[in-house]
C-alpha cells in the first residue's frame, strides 16, 4: 500500500485508481502464475459472505462521518441527478450487454438486470475519492 500511496502523490492520481490498477495487476498475475495463485487462495470466498461482512461496515463508516445538515440541503439535487442518471446508465449498459455480449444470449430482462447491477455507483468509493480530492484542493 505504501508504494500505491507514494505513486499517487508523486504522479498526482487518486489513491483509489492506484488500488484498482494494483488489483488488476494481481488478478492478471493470479490467472497466469501458480506462485501468485498460492498466495491469493484465501481471497476466493463466497461473494455473499463478503457483502454481508464488509458492506454494512463500509456504509456505516461513510454515513457516520457525513454532515447531516449538508445532506438535507443537497437532498433535492442528489435525487434529481441520481435517479435519471442511474436510469440512463442502466439503460445504456443493458443495451450494450444485449448487443455486445451476444455470446451470453441474454434476454432483454437479463440484460437490463445486469445493467442495473453494474451501473450503480459505489457510494463508499465515491466518498473516499471526494475526501481525497478535497485534501488536494484545499
Amino acid at each position: 500500500m505504501f508504494v500505491i500511496h507514494f505513486g499517487s502523490k508523486k504522479y498526482h492520481y487518486p489513491f483509489t485508481v492506484g488500488c484498482f490498477l494494483f488489483g488488476v495487476a494481481v488478478g492478471l498475475l493470479d490467472i497466469h502464475s501458480q506462485f501468485v495463485r498460492d498466495f491469493t487462495h484465501v481471497t476466493r470466498m463466497n461473494p455473499s459472505d463478503m457483502m454481508l461482512t464488509f458492506l454494512p461496515i463500509l456504509v456505516f463508516e461513510s454515513s457516520f462521518g457525513m454532515d447531516a445538515h449538508m445532506f438535507y440541503r443537497a437532498l433535492t439535487q442528489c435525487i434529481i441527478l441520481a435517479l435519471p442518471g442511474l436510469l440512463f446508465c442502466t439503460a445504456l449498459t443493458g443495451i450494450y450487454a444485449k448487443f455486445a455480449l451476444k455470446s451470453y444470449n441474454w434476454s432483454w430482462f437479463t440484460a437490463f438486470l445486469f445493467g442495473s447491477i453494474v451501473s450503480a455507483t459505489d457510494p463508499v468509493a465515491v466518498v473516499a475519492l471526494l475526501k481525497e480530492m478535497r485534501k488536494e484542493i484545499f
